[in-house]
């Protein structure tokens, strides 16, 4: 029996170097998986640039409001936007999960 390698392109042979992730990247799931953590991180890394408000700032008269253009995923009790709040709150979530790791 002769060993005939399989043909493989620049991706494959980018991916056969690189161990664990190659074998990740290889299979849909993996690769969705790995788009999401990727999306995450940016998020936790730009979320002063990309969040819409301050975590802290309230906004009185817009307590406790449903999902709107102006608050996309909506107000807490105390008027202050949600999105703003996940973005902030998952700097300290990777902070501490990271490490522990």
């Amino acid at each position: 029996m002769e060993f005939k390698p399989r043909p493989t392109n620049r991706l494959q042979s980018f991916l056969d170097r690189i161990p664990i992730l190659g074998d990740v990247l290889r299979r849909p799931l993996g690769a969705l998986g790995f788009l999401i953590v990727l999306i995450f991180m940016l998020m936790v890394l730009f979320a002063p640039l990309i969040a819409p408000y301050g975590f802290a700032e309230q906004d009185i008269p817009s307590m406790l409001q449903a999902p709107s253009a102006a608050h996309l995923l909506g107000t807490d009790h105390l008027g202050r936007d949600l999105l703003s709040r996940l973005m902030y709150g998952s700097r300290i979530a990777l902070g501490v999960a990271v490490p522990s790791v």
